[in-house]
């Protein structure tokens, strides 16, 4: 999901740097090209599988472990979701 809305949000200003990071103290501290916003949603894409294996294989021997993973993993993914929320309203 985050995927899309950056890559629908962000395509249009391509040619240009876009704001990365925002600091509450010091403001705007890290720019960069548009490409460089999808490296949050690929590490949530491999907490998403990493843990989506492991719960897999602990299913059978704990199902509240893999439970708790699989929650991790939702929980992890609202974070990123809206930190790429975060990303596209600072560049609007």
């Amino acid at each position: 999901m985050s995927w899309l809305w950056l890559f629908w949000q962000l395509r249009p200003i391509s040619s240009s740097a876009i704001f990365l990071h925002y600091n509450v103290l010091f403001g705007v501290d890290l720019v960069g090209s548009w490409t460089r916003a999808f490296i949050l949603p690929g590490i949530g894409l491999a907490i998403f599988i990493l843990n989506g294996v492991v719960s897999w294989y602990l299913f059978n021997r704990d199902r509240f472990a893999s439970y708790l993973l699989n929650i991790v993993s939702l929980f992890c993914q609202i974070g990123i979701f809206t930190a790429s929320v975060l990303i596209v309203f600072l560049n609007i």
